[in-house]
Parts: structure tokens; C-alpha cells; sequence
């Protein structure tokens, strides 16, 4: 259920990027945007809009993460604790056994478990990443100092970076990932 929470953060995110980079054409009075066509007033409610829509994000994200951190954290310890100890188990036993080949399946199951944790954290990070860029492209050039003003604090505000934390410690992306599989491979 939490990565399926992190599923709808990350479409979220996407669809506040799509809205961002076309602003300008979401606020054109007909057909395709032009210099006269555009209506101010919509571009400035669009990048209100926008910055509301962040801010309901954020705080959705800081909901899920709050319910789900210590499940998440404990099963991520957890996980962590049984491909140690099952890889320990795996380096004494013969490799023609089928007791291998089961445990070897295992260990690839169970790192599939932290592998979901950490890419669809990992997407929130790139998600929200990308927002500043995608508030740079919206063809902000030819705006009112309102609007340059409004999207410079979008701006400053989506630089923050939204990280998923797993107990208040365990950040939930692709490093920590490469991180922990590092360690029990080594200790392998």
C-alpha cells in the first residue's frame, strides 16, 4: 500500500510538471499560443494553481510518510537482517545443492522488497527534482513582473528537496539501495 501512496505522489508530481512547462499554452485565449493570445491573468492564476497544488503535494507526502515510516523502516531493517543472515547461510552450503538454488531465489525476492522501497522513493526525488526546470521552461519571458515574481517563488520553493524517510533515518532511493546491497554483498 505505501509504494501505491508513492505511486500517486510521483503521478502527481508528473502532472504538476507537465502543467508548469505548459502554462503558456493552458493560458492562450485560441489555438496555439502566441504573444497576443495570451491571457495574463490566467498565467498567473495557472502558476497559483501550481504552487497550491505543490504545497497539497507536500503535505500528502508528509502524511504517508509519517503513517507509514516505522512499518517501513522495520521492514526495511528486517529485510536487510534476512538477506544478511540467508546469504551467510547461502556461502557454507554446496552449490549443486537445491537448498542453494531455493536460498539464492529467496535472496532475489527478498531484494526485490527493498528494490520497490527504493526506486518509487528514488521517483519522488527525481519528480520533484525536475520541477524548477519545468517552472524555467513555462515561456515566463514575455510575462508580467506578477507573474515572474510568483514563479520565482515556486521556484525557490520546489529547490527543497522532497526525500521519503524510512523511520526518520533511511532515505528511500536508488543510493541507499546500492548502498545496503553493497554491504551484504560484501559480507557475502
Amino acid at each position: 500500500m505505501f509504494a501505491g501512496f508513492i505511486m500517486v505522489i510521483t503521478a502527481q508530481l508528473s502532472l504538476l510538471n507537465d502543467s508548469l512547462k505548459n502554462l503558456h499554452t493552458f493560458s492562450s485565449h485560441e489555438g496555439k499560443p502566441t504573444v497576443e493570445n495570451i491571457n495574463e491573468e490566467a498565467m498567473i492564476k495557472n502558476i497559483i494553481k501550481c504552487v497550491h497544488n505543490h504545497q497539497e503535494i507536500l503535505k500528502f507526502t508528509k502524511e504517508i510518510e509519517s503513517l507509514f515510516t516505522v512499518a517501513t523502516f522495520g521492514q526495511f531493517s528486517i529485510s536487510v537482517l534476512i538477506l544478511c543472515t540467508t546469504l551467510f547461510k547461502l556461502a557454507s552450503l554446496e552449490k549443486n545443492n537445491l537448498e542453494f538454488f531455493s536460498l539464492v531465489l529467496y535472496i532475489f525476492v527478498i531484494t526485490s522488497e527493498v528494490f520497490i522501497f527504493c526506486y518509487f522513493g528514488n521517483e519522488v526525488i527525481t519528480k520533484h527534482n525536475e520541477l524548477t526546470n519545468s517552472a524555467y521552461h513555462s515561456e515566463w519571458r514575455n510575462c508580467s513582473k506578477t507573474f515572474r515574481k510568483n514563479l520565482i517563488f515556486f521556484m525557490t520553493r520546489s529547490q527543497k528537496t522532497l526525500r521519503l524517510l524510512a523511520g526518520g533515518y533511511v532515505t528511500l532511493s536508488l543510493e541507499t539501495f546500492v548502498a545496503v546491497t553493497n554491504i551484504y554483498y560484501k559480507l557475502f
